[in-house]
């Protein structure tokens, strides 16, 4: 899925209010899993406009660097 679908799911969630996440850390387990990797992706995409610092824990940390590779400067693991 790629990154501006993820940010309309997001935005468009009725539970979630994305302005109250504005200047926050969030934490996302299971940051290699198919949801967890989902939501970082969306994440990241909102990180800028949000103010966020994204932190994913994974239990292997080789594997997380090849698949946040794209974005790894902007997660930390």
């Amino acid at each position: 899925m790629d990154a501006n679908r993820l940010v309309q799911m997001l935005t468009s969630c009725k539970w979630l209010d994305l302005e109250a996440m504005r200047d926050s850390t969030v934490l996302v387990t299971g940051g290699t899993g198919l949801v967890g990797l989902n939501l970082l992706k969306a994440l990241v995409a909102v990180k800028g406009r949000l103010n966020l610092r994204i932190l994913a824990l994974v239990r292997n940390a080789e594997k997380a660097s090849v698949i946040f590779a794209p974005f790894l400067t902007q997660v930390e693991l």
